[in-house]
């Protein structure tokens, strides 16, 4: 069983990096000079979280489950549109 505290530190980092990511994609449909290795990084940033959310679901109780994939979703969800929008 994943500690909830252990578990609210994950989501929150991830929500912060989302936020990142989000307003790196945000900039890139705005503005064509955009640092490509940023925006890469910005993916790789977002694929660690998800393979994170991986490692964490093996141990997480049903409730936690459901609270975790949903996150990813959402990573994933970001992700294409990073790729499918650029």
């Amino acid at each position: 069983m994943t500690e909830r505290s252990h578990l609210k530190t994950v989501l929150n980092r991830i929500n912060e990096q989302m936020e990142i990511a989000e307003e790196m994609f945000e900039k890139s449909q705005t503005v064509n000079e955009i640092d490509e290795s940023d925006y890469i990084k910005t993916q790789e940033d977002l694929e660690e979280m998800h393979n994170e959310l991986d490692i964490l679901l093996r141990s997480a109780t049903p409730e936690q489950r459901e609270e975790l994939n949903r996150k990813q979703q959402q990573i994933r969800q970001l992700q294409n549109h990073m790729i499918l929008k650029r």
